[in-house]
């Protein structure tokens, strides 16, 4: 195993698979005798001899690495439509659950972008981070986590640096999200 990291780690175990039956077809050359031992020198033996195999293949039809990737650029219309997707997706699944979807926060961003919040003033902020000081309490006493780290979760939280905190754009994205399921309204009404 550490030779074959060292030395052929750039093989899948699709071709060290191929590399055993071809040389027991004897396609790369004489097969490659084991003596019914199944060991490092076999091994090396018959990757190495695949190996020169893949390259001499490679040059002889002039065949590149790797395939070139095409890459093909979105168009405006369909990033907005992934955008809008991923809203959906999001309050879809916050109005089951109950919880925003982890890796979904950027919503926050672009729901605050098109000012579908209330304005963020200091007043607003503080309020947030009450709300969000309480819900790190609550799941600290739900939980056996230590004085320490509790602590620096609430140093976060203060932080005057940091007070677009994660779970502060959870708590303005879930709040404006029960607002919207207590009116009736889905996102798609909004945006």
């Amino acid at each position: 195993m550490e030779m074959i990291l060292n030395r052929f780690k750039g093989f899948s175990l699709e071709e060290i698979a191929y590399a055993f039956r071809i040389d027991r077809y004897g396609n790369h050359g004489e097969p490659t005798p084991h003596y019914q031992l199944f060991n490092a020198e076999y091994v090396s033996t018959v990757l190495g001899k695949y190996k020169n195999w893949l390259r001499k293949t490679r040059v002889n039809n002039n065949l590149p690495i790797s395939k070139p990737t095409e890459e093909k650029a979105l168009t405006e219309d369909e990033k907005e439509m992934l955008i809008v997707n991923g809203i959906i997706e999001c309050f879809e699944e916050y109005s089951t659950t109950g919880c925003i979807p982890v890796g979904r926060i950027y919503v926050y961003e672009i729901l605050r972008k098109r000012k579908l919040f209330p304005k963020h003033t200091k007043r607003f902020r503080e309020h947030i981070k009450r709300k969000a000081i309480r819900k790190r309490y609550k799941s600290r006493e739900n939980s056996n986590t230590d004085r320490k780290s509790f602590k620096s979760l609430l140093l976060q939280i203060q932080n005057k640096q940091n007070n677009q905190t994660v779970l502060c754009k959870e708590i303005i994205l879930g709040t404006y999200f029960r607002k919207l399921i207590a009116q009736g309204k889905t996102i798609r009404d909004v945006i």
